[in-house]
């Protein structure tokens, strides 16, 4: 089952703290790609911050999936985010015959449903993977895993991008 924004997890007796202020300006950043933007790879092809991304995505074989109907959540790392990676690692998941480990990494940044950032809560929420991810809102910041989210609501034809400022990795990566 794919948890969404109706279907995260509180921790019993928790509240939710103020929506954050996201961003160094201090008040939530949003974007909006536009009308013409296309699909979720549509967008993140043609955003010179996901070139990394859009090539790992293009490998794994994801393209086709990512074009479809949706809706989808893409936690998008930058190439930033991706430079963070020990480059022997990201040029091993990047070989045609590691393409299954790609895959996991990849899917781990995809939710089934078009969250935006009002419906983000602090949860646990279910990737494409089948991995759960701990989603931490506080008023200063937004995280998913171990990245920061920094940049909300990118919206394209099929979804939401959220732009994260780390690559999220299987607990697993046998």
């Amino acid at each position: 089952m794919v948890m969404g924004a109706h279907q995260c997890k509180n921790p019993a007796g928790a509240s939710e703290p103020p929506r954050p202020s996201w961003g160094t300006s201090g008040s939530a950043i949003r974007s909006d790609f536009g009308a013409s933007v296309g699909t979720l790879i549509d967008a993140a092809s043609a955003d010179p911050r996901f070139q990394t991304l859009t090539r790992a995505i293009v490998a794994a074989g994801l393209a086709e999936t990512l074009n479809q109907n949706g809706p989808f959540t893409l936690f998008a790392p930058t190439d930033t985010a991706f430079g963070k990676v020990p480059p022997e690692i990201l040029s091993d998941l990047l070989k045609p015959w590691n393409k299954d480990k790609l895959t996991s990494v990849l899917t781990l940044h995809v939710v089934e449903e078009g969250l935006t950032a009002d419906a983000i809560e602090s949860s646990t929420i279910k990737t494409v993977s089948g991995e759960e991810l701990n989603l931490r809102v506080t008023a200063a910041k937004t995280t998913i895993g171990n990245a920061t989210i920094v940049e909300t609501d990118l919206t394209t034809s099929n979804g939401i991008i959220h732009v994260i400022d780390e690559v999220l990795l299987p607990a697993s990566t046998d």
